[in-house]
C-alpha cells in the first residue's frame, strides 16, 4: 500500500467526456451492485491530505442527493491496532456526537499531526472530544459493536482501497485527489459528475 494510505455535477460531466475520448478514466472502475445507492469516503487521521479534505468531504456527503446514502469510512485492518482504535473512536463520536464529528475529525487530525499524539493512545481520542465538545464518549466507545469496525475492515477489501482520502461511488467508481491532480475543485466536481453518473442507474 502507498505510504500515504495509513502512515504518514454536471460541471465534471465534459471532464469525462474528454478522459473517455483519451481513453483514459480519470477513475477506477469496480463492480458492487449492492452498493448502488451508496458513497463512502475512506479516510485515516494519520493521512495529511485525508486533513485537507475531510472536512470539505463530510460537506460534499451532507448534499449527495436522498437517493444515496453517505458514509465516512475509517480506513483499518485487523492486524492494524492503531486504526483500529482509531475507527473505534470515530464510530463511538457518531453514536455519541455525530453532529460534532467535523470538529471532532479537525481535533484528532490537529492533534496527531500537529502534536504528535498518537491512534493508540486513548488520550488523544479523549482530547479531541473535549475540544471539539463531544460528551459521553466514554460510554459510547464501550457500546461500539465489533461488528461495526469489522465491516469497515471488509469495505476496506472489497473496494480494494490502497489510497486514502478515497471516494467510492455507487458501487462503480472509485476516485482519489490523484486523479485530478490534488485539485479540490476538480475533485469535487469528478465526484459530483460520478454520482450523477451512478443516480441514472437507481
Amino acid at each position: 500500500m502507498k505510504r500515504r494510505t495509513f502512515l504518514a455535477s454536471v460541471i465534471a460531466l465534459p471532464l469525462l467526456a474528454q478522459a473517455a475520448e483519451e481513453e483514459f478514466r480519470p477513475y477506477r472502475q469496480v463492480s458492487r451492485g449492492a452498493d448502488k445507492a451508496r458513497i463512502y469516503s475512506f479516510f485515516s487521521f494519520a493521512c495529511p491530505v485525508c486533513r485537507d479534505y475531510h472536512r470539505e468531504l463530510e460537506h460534499w456527503g451532507k448534499g449527495v442527493p436522498k437517493k444515496m446514502s453517505f458514509e465516512m469510512v475509517p480506513v483499518v485492518t485487523a492486524a492494524d491496532r492503531p486504526h483500529m482504535i482509531a475507527a473505534r473512536a470515530w464510530y463511538a463520536v457518531m453514536k455519541a456526537a455525530p453532529e460534532k464529528s467535523a470538529s471532532f475529525a479537525d481535533a484528532a487530525y490537529a492533534l496527531i499531526h500537529d502534536q504528535r499524539m498518537k491512534l493508540d493512545d486513548p488520550e488523544t481520542w479523549i482530547q479531541a472530544c473535549k475540544i471539539s465538545g463531544v460528551r459521553n464518549f466514554e460510554l459510547a466507545w464501550k457500546a461500539v459493536p465489533v461488528v461495526e469496525v469489522t465491516r469497515a475492515t471488509s469495505l476496506l477489501k472489497d473496494y480494494a482501497i490502497t489510497e486514502t482520502p478515497s471516494l467510492a461511488i455507487g458501487g462503480r467508481y472509485v476516485i482519489t485527489p490523484d486523479n485530478t491532480q490534488g485539485d479540490h475543485r476538480l475533485f469535487v466536481q469528478l465526484a459530483n459528475g460520478l454520482a450523477s453518473q451512478a443516480l441514472r442507474s437507481l
